[in-house]
């Protein structure tokens, strides 16, 4: 409904508009500091195998002696860079990306005069062979008699967001007949809807220069109104083509315009056969004349009852989807595209399935919230079976627009943070910023602050499309800290809202900040959202199958939206622990990782009805085999402690956080006789070789029985006691002991030395051969314990024969009680580990330029880090430092040889130059 004030639903308000011009925003650059003016790409979108054009404006006057360091990136990976030369004021050079199709990239660029970094910025790039991927929506209003200078700075503005596609809103002479003149004899200027002038020369000049920029031009038209007093009968509308509010045929249905404005309008039946052929032909002879790409369809929401001429009923909300259908098939809009406005989400269920490009929203009324924003992008992604991506339109201090004023820039990137975090795009630029459903109010002005935050965030849309708009599922993973509250999926006043998604991967975290909000309210009416306090160094937890080998922070608000790397602990029990450098209104954490061969948890859909035999969640493991034995007075069996009372005791082997969530749990009360639980499962992979490792988490009272973990060639399970059939390794703790033992090819029992401890233990074995091992331990000693003692056994020999194809947990007469007899397990996973080469930071084979980048992003880490922490720790000493630049050098093109490998001298060099500009640009 965006296109005139009247069409706002259910209010009737008549508003004051200012008056449209273009305004001259300032083609501003994601410059932190220095000699950098702007930088602009020559296009909003790049077809793959084209090349990129760049051009910057440089402050003051050129030494000779400067240069442009320029460093391309996909997400956290450097895929390119190249050095410019620079001899005047305006450098330009072309760069010609991978030609993977829907890439979003990010140039870093870095004036460099001798040796001194006098001047930084980013700049983004999208890759993509159709807008409709990542549609990032703008508008133009004013076809006023316009200079090429002025329809320049629009465009030119609109390209440096990357804005991909331009709905021209309100060009048209008539609803029912856009074209004003003939075919073949267009007018040269015509009156629109509300009385103004618009020009030919002014709409063609518009939709030259957005294809000159790969911008698509869509010509907004509604689907189903004719202007009545300006002759539509005469044009050859008829009249049992109209709705009507009766059944009877009496009363039509008339959307009233304010007074001075060319037509009311007089609503048709879309669904009627004539009125579809007689306005796709209209809308031909308007694209003959005009070079449109498309057609942004547009409706005016729930009109409650309405009839055809003949008083039968019509379903406006099933129209619309076949309604685009209709004028996809019609040969005389071969090849057009098309959008169409779901109004408040209204027929949004026939459109999603219809031929559109990507779904389009209207937000208003009983969509008020930041979490009702997040709803409606959900409910699209689900319309649409998560193939279309969505635009809202969603107008900001919308009250505020009735007068000249500013817009609020808190509110402004509040909304802006949630939309795009959750997949969106929001159509807000244009000749100005949008506050009303009527484009040509340019009542409020944007900020200085605003402006330049804008970009950011549109740099930011764009280079990690593929992390915001490109796939993954969204996941309730908990994102934990002690530093602030963190609401899961939804926003809270006080708190950080942590929208996660997974891929195949990757585990994303968006937060927004919200600690600071006064409200929830995304319009923000009364433009009094509050502006976010910055936060720094955030402890953050959360738990994961995978085993990451990489963690990144980027933000719109921090370094112009560099990704940084992030060192990080992660514990077998899967919990990962790292500090996120900043957060201001929106922040991006990456963990990096493959989802292991096997892996499962208590917190697995699969579990929902209880830990039953025969049940079986995760992947890479067959199901459970649950067998228990009982004697007189004794109990044995399994359950899931989902429930707090039952839960209290979980102290780090829980699911979704290490004390929260559940666990599977079993118990083995001692009667008369012996009493027995075990829980048995396979391999879909046996482990065979080397590499393979296997990991497990649990966690048990002082009990007076026996508790451990079995691996066996085979899988017999017909009874409890057959855990240990053909068991090639066993770790279990006796009750009396005061340590655990091992059982492998010794033959014997071996003594670990690793204590007792109730708060939980954790075991990772890794095949060094077929038959042999290395064993690591950690011992939990405190609830959530993020520190855990670790013991490590190398060398040892298995047991037996043969692939290890089972696993058994087993235990055995326990003295009963809640505390005593209760044994939680969780956390399987079973795959493969890489030994890495001595420099391959990033693990992917080769020591390269991509390995030297991250050592030098993390250059000065230390003192102490341990595990993952260490990203560039080569030589493990905890510190990262020139003597891991020593051993990336020493080992520099190992793997597949990059084209062109520096000396390690020159290694050294450019190290010791780059480490310093890094340290400068974290200080900005």
């Amino acid at each position: 409904m965006s296109m005139d004030p009247f069409r706002k639903p259910a209010t009737g308000r008549l508003l004051a508009y200012g008056c449209a011009a273009a305004l001259a925003w300032p083609a501003l650059v994601s410059a932190q500091t220095g000699a950098i003016d702007a930088v602009q790409t020559d296009k909003a979108r790049y077809n793959p195998g084209a090349a990129v054009q760049f051009r910057l404006d440089l402050q003051g006057a050129v030494t000779g002696t400067q240069q442009v360091q320029v460093t391309y990136r996909h997400l956290g990976q450097v895929v390119g860079s190249q050095t410019v030369a620079v001899s005047s004021n305006t450098p330009t050079w072309s760069w010609t990306p991978p030609t993977d199709d829907y890439r979003g990239y990010l140039a870093e660029l870095e004036v460099l005069d001798g040796v001194a970094s006098v001047g930084t910025g980013t700049i983004a790039v999208d890759v993509s062979s159709d807008w409709a991927k990542f549609p990032r929506y703008g508008f133009v209003s004013d076809y006023g008699f316009l200079s090429n200078g002025a329809m320049d700075t629009v465009i030119e503005n609109l390209n440096r967001h990357h804005i991909n596609g331009l709905q021209f809103y309100d060009w048209q002479d008539k609803h029912h007949q856009p074209l004003a003149g003939t075919p073949g004899s267009p007018d040269f200027n015509w009156k629109d809807i509300a009385n103004r002038d618009n020009f030919r020369n002014t709409v063609n000049g518009y939709i030259d220069r957005a294809h000159d920029h790969n911008m698509t031009a869509m010509a907004y038209n509604l689907v189903y109104a004719a202007n009545d007093d300006d002759g539509a009968a005469a044009d050859g509308v008829l009249g049992d083509w109209h709705l009507y509010t009766d059944p009877g045929g009496v009363n039509r249905d008339i959307n009233p315009l304010p007074a001075g404005w060319k037509s009311d309008l007089y609503l048709t039946n879309p669904d009627n056969p004539g009125w579809r052929s007689y306005l796709a032909q209209q809308t031909a002879e308007a694209f003959a004349e005009y070079n449109f790409d498309g057609w942004h369809m547009d409706q005016l929401g729930d009109r409650g009852p309405v009839f055809d001429a003949n008083g039968a009923p019509v379903d406006l909300s099933q129209s619309f989807g076949a309604f685009v259908d209709a004028m996809a098939a019609n040969p005389a809009l071969s090849g057009k595209r098309f959008v169409m406005n779901a109004v408040n989400q209204y027929g949004q269920a026939g459109i999603a399935q219809s031929g559109v490009d990507f779904l389009y929203s209207e937000v208003w009324e009983g969509n008020e919230t930041y979490n009702d924003l997040l709803g409606v992008l959900q409910t699209n992604h689900a319309l649409s079976g998560g193939q279309l991506n969505s635009v809202l339109a969603a107008y900001m201090n919308y009250d505020q627009a009735t007068a000249p004023g500013a817009f609020n820039t808190p509110g402004v990137l509040l909304t802006d943070a949630v939309i795009f975090a959750a997949g969106g795009a929001h159509i807000e630029l244009g000749e100005h910023m949008l506050a009303q459903e009527y484009f040509p109010n340019d009542n409020l002005q944007t900020p200085a602050d605003l402006q330049q935050s804008l970009i950011h965030y549109y740099e930011f849309l764009v280079a990690y499309q593929n992390l915001l708009r490109d796939g993954g599922t969204f996941e309730d993973n908990p994102l934990e800290s002690s530093a602030v509250a963190i609401s899961q999926g939804v926003a809270q006043v006080g708190a950080v809202a942590s929208l996660n998604k997974r891929f195949d991967d990757k585990e994303v975290f968006q937060l927004v900040n919200f600690t600071d909000a006064v409200h929830l309210e995304w319009r923000d009416n009364a433009g009094n959202q509050a502006e976010p306090t910055l936060r720094t160094n955030l402890d953050l937890r959360f738990q994961t199958e995978r085993a990451i080998d990489g963690l990144w922070t980027a933000s719109p608000d921090v370094d112009a939206g560099l990704p940084k790397q992030l060192g990080f602990t992660q514990l077998p029990n899967g919990v990962a622990v790292a500090t996120l450098p900043s957060l201001k209104y929106w922040s991006m954490l990456v963990a990096e990782g493959q989802t292991p061969q096997a892996f499962d948890n208590a917190e697995q859909a699969a579990y929902s009805g209880g830990w039953n035999d025969g049940t079986g969640g995760g992947s890479g493991f067959g199901d459970w085999k649950l067998t228990a034995q009982s004697s007189s007075g004794g109990f044995a069996g399994f359950f899931l402690p989902s429930d707090a009372a039952n839960a209290h005791d979980i102290d780090n082997a829980g699911a979704g956080g290490a004390s929260t969530g559940t666990a599977w749990a079993s118990f083995a009360n001692k009667g008369s006789g012996i009493d027995r639980a075990t829980a048995y499962r396979a391999f879909d992979d046996s482990l065979d070789g080397a590499g393979d490792a296997f990991t497990l988490t649990l966690e048990h009272g002082l009990i007076t029985g026996q508790v451990g973990v079995a691996l066996r060639n085979g899988n017999v399970n017909r009874l409890a006691s057959d855990y240990a059939d053909n068991a090639r390794f066993q770790l279990y703790f006796e009750g009396g002991d005061a340590t655990y033992t091992l059982l492998d090819g010794s033959g014997v029992a071996f003594d670990t030395g690793v204590s007792f401890t109730d708060y939980g233990l954790s075991l990772e074995l890794t095949l060094t051969s077929a038959d042999t091992y290395d064993l690591t331990l950690w011992r939990y000693n405190e609830t959530d314990d993020l520190a855990p003692q670790r013991f490590d056994f190398f060398d040892r020999a298995l047991a037996g024969a043969g692939d290890i194809e089972s696993f058994a947990l087993f235990q055995f007469d326990a003295a009963g009680g809640a505390t005593q007899g209760d044994v939680y397990w969780n956390h399987l996973r079973s795959e493969t580990v890489v030994n890495l080469l001595p420099g391959d930071a990033n693990a992917d084979g080769d020591v390269d330029l991509l390995d030297f980048d991250i050592l030098s992003s993390n250059f000065g880490g230390g003192p102490g880090l341990t595990g993952g922490a260490a990203v560039g720790d080569f030589n493990g000493d905890g510190n990262i430092d020139l003597l891991d630049f020593d051993i990336l050098a020493g080992n520099f093109g190992a793997g597949a040889p990059p084209a062109t490998v520096p000396e390690p001298a020159s290694l050294a060099i450019v190290a010791t130059g780059l480490l310093a500009l890094r340290r400068r640009r974290s200080q900005v």
